[in-house]
């Protein structure tokens, strides 16, 4: 004979519930790895729509595609010599890319016959770097000085509030 218990949950243990998962998803939200990730950012949202009691949220925000793995700096000046578009990825190192990609541009201006259409695609793509590495910083200032100020924290006093 097949059972399972299940002990009944109270409205309050439920409310509790929610706010714990709405908390959860502020913190969520203020982390960069997840914020510059789709697929990470479509679950935060459907365990907050489940704790409200949304059970229809997976059929109507379909799950969006897993990323592709990031590459090296080296990687995508062979796609773009190939003709192929390269993307920024949310997890690449873009300090380490920007500085990988302007040796190759330097290179690449250098030589006898520069492809002004790579020169000009690689630079779009290391402003494209800078820009995410500049929203990084931002990002990771933010959830910082939310830290430092007792913001975020499930249960924690604000710094300052009598304990």
């Amino acid at each position: 004979m097949n059972f399972t218990l299940k002990f009944a949950t109270s409205k309050t243990a439920k409310d509790v519930q929610a706010a714990r998962a709405i908390e959860l998803a502020k913190l969520d939200l203020q982390n960069p790895l997840l914020a510059q990730n789709p697929v990470a950012l479509w679950h935060v949202t459907r365990r907050y729509h489940e704790a409200m009691g949304d059970t229809e949220f997976e059929t109507v925000v379909p799950k969006p595609p897993e990323a592709d793995l990031p590459v090296s700096p080296e990687v995508e000046l062979q796609r773009l010599i190939n003709g192929e578009r390269i993307f920024v990825h949310p997890m690449d190192n873009h300090a380490w890319h920007i500085q990988k990609h302007t040796e190759q541009m330097n290179r690449l201006a250098q030589s006898s016959t520069p492809d002004e259409r790579m020169l000009t695609e690689l630079a779009a793509h290391v402003a494209e770097h800078t820009s995410k590495e500049r929203m990084a910083q931002m990002a990771n200032a933010l959830a910082m000085e939310a830290v430092q100020a007792g913001i975020g924290a499930p249960g924690a006093a604000p710094v300052g509030a009598p304990a």
